[in-house]
């Protein structure tokens, strides 16, 4: 038997000092781009030097996790998570990542990212998962928290009228989903949910209203913004990943919008040929009302990179919102022409057409309804405009099928109305018939 001479455990007794982490850090793969590598081999010395420091395992799994290596992510959290049990970010970030594969262990996360945390993001996070159960009552419980803790977050608002209607509590649902309308005045999808739930209970007049108003506003690129999702982003080396974090930063208010621009300038112009970014500098201008200038960052980009269908759209709607209707008519058809099977596109071109007075506009908006067809409201606009060019019989074809996708819709009945009354208003005499 070989015994330890007293250099072998003076050693020992120096690492066990010294606090070695409960597990060796995940390797870092090859093949990676040189920043990439070099930004984890970094980090992953960072705790091979302070081994008990769950802000070094954090850091090197949100690295992981930016660069889309999954498996070295997890296993860098659950190490910040023994370290640090009250930090929220660790188990709300995995299970981020659980969230799919594992969602009862992603649930059990949330719920404990959830006590630690001051930020709303793990309890919408929670009460999402508890809707898409049916459990809705624990998630407006859960909701309710967050309203309490913040009243001033759109998305929580946002969120919790989406439960409340799946719970049937539609008035109550109108009423938080006009409040995330008024905190996020420029979310389009916000206001257009906002608009769908006025036209459901009746009030039709003001639903009318805030779909115009939705008409008007661009699509948004991307969902509600993350903070603690975001901060893994950032960590992205590529330069396609940080043009994104910067139009969601910037979007969110989180970053001055005139900040953003000059960097996603900067950024496409030391990236011409990522189309992307161009995109997300144009589409950052449309937020911020730029419409000229999104024409011309976009045309810019198109010269280099004709195919891109985001760049179109892009374009298309700057033309629309300056009612430059028969450019975001060419832009909007080109979109389409690339790939035909963007409802959105098909939809705001049938608004254009409309605009401009085009036959086309019917069959335009019903090829968006036949992409997306459970789109209530492209279906209640279509019977609007089938009464307006006076297509009566395809009105209430129309009608019928609204009411069989959406039983109960009021608008229906009063969309029949008007076809019924207009019809009986438009039927030949019997001496007519007979001449």
């Amino acid at each position: 038997m070989i015994r330890p001479t007293a250099v072998m455990l003076l050693l020992a007794g120096v690492l066990v000092g010294c606090g070695q982490p409960a597990a060796v850090p995940p390797p870092v793969p090859a093949a990676l781009y040189d920043d990439v590598a070099a930004s984890l081999l970094e980090a992953r010395q960072g705790i091979l030097d302070s081994p008990q420091s769950a802000a070094a395992w954090g850091d090197l799994a949100m690295l992981f996790d930016a660069h889309d290596l999954p498996e070295q992510a997890m296993a860098s959290y659950r190490e910040a998570m023994a370290l640090d049990a009250n930090d929220a970010r660790w188990p709300y970030l995995l299970a981020n990542l659980l969230a799919v594969g594992d969602p009862a262990a992603a649930e059990d996360l949330f719920r404990l990212a959830t006590k630690h945390s001051t930020q709303p993001e793990p309890g919408l996070r929670l009460a999402a998962m508890l809707r898409e159960r049916g459990q809705t009552a624990e998630a407006v419980e859960v909701l309710r928290l967050e309203v309490a803790a913040d009243p001033e977050i759109a998305r929580i608002h946002y969120e919790l009228a989406r439960c409340l209607e799946q719970d049937g509590q539609l008035d109550a649902a109108v009423q938080e989903a006009a409040t995330a309308a008024r905190l996020a005045a420029r979310h389009r999808s916000v206001r257009e949910y906002a608009a769908e739930l006025l036209s459901r209970v009746g009030r039709l007049d003001e639903a009318r209203e805030e779909a115009a108003v939705a008409m008007r506003l661009p699509r948004e690129t991307a969902g509600w913004p993350d903070p603690w999702r975001e901060a893994v982003r950032s960590l992205r080396q590529d330069p396609h990943w940080q043009a994104s974090s910067l139009a969601m930063a910037a979007t969110a208010g989180q970053l001055p919008a005139g900040e953003a621009l000059a960097s996603l300038a900067a950024l496409a112009s030391e990236h011409p040929d990522d189309w992307t970014i161009a995109g997300e500098f144009s589409q950052l201008l449309l937020v911020a009302g730029e419409y000229e200038a999104a024409v011309q960052a976009a045309s810019t980009a198109l010269d280099l990179h004709p195919d891109a269908v985001g760049l179109w759209k892009i374009r298309g709607t700057a033309s629309l919102l300056s009612e430059q209707w028969l450019d975001a008519e060419s832009d909007l058809g080109e979109a389409i022409r690339l790939k035909p099977d963007d409802a959105a596109a098909w939809s705001d071109l049938a608004f254009v057409q409309e605009q401009l007075g085009r036959d086309d506009a019917v069959a335009t908006l019903e090829t968006a309804i036949r992409l997306e067809p459970l789109d209530v409201e492209k279906r209640v606009r279509l019977i609007e405009l089938l009464i307006d060019r006076r297509q009566f019989d395809n009105a209430l074809r129309a009608v019928d099928q609204l009411t069989a996708i959406a039983p109960g819709h009021p608008a229906a009945e009063r969309l029949r109305a008007t076809v019924t009354t207009e019809l009986s208003t438009n039927q030949p005499s019997s001496s007519e018939t007979r001449k």
